[in-house]
């Protein structure tokens, strides 16, 4: 009778919920991107979609502090392409994914080398 397998269910699993969060943000950013594109073509002016603008659409109050540099950068930051933040966002989430599968396989490996030590007393 083989040894019973004990698991942790994130190595299961792996980076799969960080790979689906990947896509979904890639393709948020290419959608932002076909909008402006489309909204230049139809009208002719290019639309401007910000951070800053997510803040100001959904009434939420900037992040404001006492030090002006550190401000004008956040705002700076903040007025960057919504596509370029999704982008980046998705990046980092595949990194993260990667991370979580490497993590994941290793976990498997180390388990997989207990059990031919142990034999058949896990």
């Amino acid at each position: 009778m083989p040894p019973k397998r004990r698991t942790n269910p994130l190595a299961d699993i792996g980076g799969t919920p960080l790979y689906l969060a990947w896509i979904v943000a890639v393709l948020a950013a290419f959608g932002v991107w076909a909008y402006q594109c489309y909204f230049w073509l139809r009208y002719g002016s290019w639309l401007p979609i910000s951070l800053t603008g997510l803040f100001l659409f959904e009434d939420w109050s900037m992040p404001l502090g006492a030090w002006v540099g550190i401000d004008k950068i956040i705002l700076y930051l903040m007025s960057q392409s919504l596509g370029l933040w999704l982008l980046a966002l998705g990046l980092a989430l595949e990194w993260a994914g990667l991370k979580t599968s490497e993590w994941a396989d290793n976990y498997r490996h180390e388990r997989d080398r207990e059990l031919r030590v142990l034999g058949d007393n896990p």
